[in-house]
C-alpha cells in the first residue's frame, strides 16, 4: 500500500520547497520516537512514519529527484532496485537487537 510523499508530508504536489521544508520540520517532531514511549508498539509505529518522513523530504527537497518522482510516480531507489527494506535505526528490541521494518512510502 503505497503512500504517496507528498501525503507523507501533508503538501499539496504545488508546494514549494519552503513549505515542503516546513512541513518537514513539523512531521518530524510531531513523529519523533522518543515522543512516542508509551508502548513497544507505539514507538515503533512512530519509528516507521519518522523513516517515510525522512524519506519524503529526501526526495521531494531535490528538485531533480522531485522531477523524477512526480513524472514516474517512482522514487529513483523503486527505479533501479524496486521497493526498498530498510533497517529502522529507531525499532530497537528489548536486548539491543534492531528489528527489520518495510518501509512503504
Amino acid at each position: 500500500n503505497k503512500e504517496d510523499l507528498y501525503a507523507v508530508l501533508g503538501v499539496e504536489r504545488t508546494a514549494s520547497i519552503k513549505e515542503i521544508r516546513e512541513a518537514y520540520r513539523k512531521q518530524m517532531l510531531a513523529w519523533h520516537p522518543d515522543k512516542h514511549t508509551s508502548t513497544q508498539e507505539t514507538r515503533a509505529e512512530a519509528s516507521v512514519r519518522f523513516e517515510q518522513i525522512k524519506k519524503a523530504y529526501e526526495l521531494l527537497g531535490d528538485q531533480e529527484k522531485r522531477g523524477v518522482y512526480d513524472a514516474t510516480g517512482k522514487t529513483e531507489w523503486e527505479i533501479y532496485y524496486g521497493n526498498p527494506i530498510l533497517v529502522c535505526s529507531h525499532c530497537q528490541l528489548p536486548n539491543g537487537g534492531l528489528t527489520m521494518a518495510r518501509i512503504e512510502l
